[in-house]
């Protein structure tokens, strides 16, 4: 009643009439419209509602286990579980480029900040403002410091192999866990061929298989590293993929 009254008296304010204001309540309902009729929530658990999709712990397929393990004994990496690790934090430490418009931005923030700051002084200890070369130097000298340097990272034939230590299982778990809800929400789709752009080292088409790999017939990876492409084909190869 409280929440009614206070609209009222919005609708009031604003200029509405009282035929409005009854028009508007009358949008609203008094009883819900959610359909029960069949009474589903009192006949089945909440867990087992369709909408919850489960998914069990996810484990690579043996196959590629095996292919993983046998392409790491082979490889002449020296202390290679040290420098995965360190791999592996470099890329969660790893920031996207910033954008140009940004960086401009922060620019002016930064000349901005700058420039109050020498008038400050100024006013304090006397003299002059710096020269607007002196100050555009401090705020590229500013940006540098403040500013993450991205640089292209180029996948060669031991950081590729590193890539696919460090992150074949969490990226085969996160596209199993979206291809598990394609499954369940539309269990009728059967894909004939998959197209994965920025392949890696496959774990898209080892989750694809493993779900669909009967209707599945046609696989093909694109990827701009011809390391990870060629780590990608032994591994499906050593793993009977193929």
């Amino acid at each position: 009643m409280a929440a009614m009254k206070h609209l009222r008296e919005a609708c009031v304010r604003a200029g509405f009439t009282p035929l409005i204001i009854k028009r508007l309540a009358t949008i609203v309902p008094n009883v819900s419209q959610v359909d029960n009729s069949s009474n589903f929530l009192n006949n089945i658990p909440h867990r087992k509602h369709p909408g919850i999709l489960h998914l069990k712990c996810v484990k690579l397929p043996p196959e590629l286990v095996q292919a993983i393990s046998f392409w790491v004994a082979q490889s002449p990496i020296r202390d290679m579980e040290k420098k995965s690790k360190s791999f592996s934090n470099y890329l969660w430490s790893r920031k996207r480029p910033i954008e140009l418009k940004d960086l401009r931005k922060k620019a002016q923030l930064l000349e901005q900040k700058l420039r109050k700051d020498a008038e400050v002084l100024v006013q304090q200890k006397g003299g002059s403002l710096d020269e607007s070369d002196k100050l555009k130097q401090k705020v590229l000298t500013a940006i540098r410091q403040t500013t993450f340097h991205w640089e292209e990272l180029k996948y060669t034939e031991e950081l590729s192999f590193l890539y696919m230590v460090s992150r074949m299982d969490a990226n085969y778990a996160a596209v199993s866990r979206a291809f598990h809800e394609i499954q369940k929400r539309v269990p009728d789709f059967q894909p004939k061929t998959l197209l994965d752009f920025g392949s890696g080292t496959g774990a898209v088409s080892w989750a694809a298989h493993n779900i669909w790999g009967e209707s599945l017939k046609e696989y093909m990876n694109i990827d701009c590293s011809v390391h990870m492409l060629s780590l990608a084909e032994k591994l499906m190869r050593a793993g009977n993929f193929l």
